[in-house]
């Protein structure tokens, strides 16, 4: 549920969750530890938030505007168009990736302040921090 936006959070609980979670899985922090992918334990669509939108080209108002866009696109101008768009996505994936980093690094932080919990305590810690969450207890139809 969390993982899949359902429950609205700050981020700041949803690292200190994904810490509790590595500390429940893993036990203390340490390099060896095995790391989960972050998409199995920080929600993908609040790093997906973070990014700038992307640019909004206004539709064509007139149909021969539609027409000479369609013969220019098969040629120099659609390769230029593709270029654009590839250069575009690149990017978006480059900020997507240091996003991630930045957020892996904040959920690392957080594991090791939990240093010495136990694994039912890192899973009490967990459970008493949804607790507090309004609908917690509630099933959704």
């Amino acid at each position: 549920m969390v993982l899949r936006g359902y429950v609205p959070t700050s981020e700041e609980t949803l690292q200190t969750l994904a810490a509790l979670r590595l500390q429940s899985l893993n036990s203390d922090f340490s390099t060896h530890a095995p790391f989960p992918r972050l998409e199995e334990l920080f929600p993908p669509h609040v790093l997906h938030a973070r990014l700038p939108p992307p640019p909004h080209r206004p539709p064509a108002k007139c149909r021969g505007a539609r027409l000479r866009a369609g013969l220019l696109a098969g040629g120099l101008w659609g390769q230029a168009l593709a270029k654009q768009r590839a250069e575009r996505d690149q990017r978006l994936r480059g900020r997507l990736r240091e996003e991630g980093a930045s957020t892996m690094a904040a959920i690392v932080e957080k594991w090791k302040l939990l240093q010495g919990m136990g694994r039912p305590e890192a899973m009490a810690a967990y459970v008493a921090l949804v607790r507090e969450w309004p609908g917690f207890g509630s099933t959704l139809f």
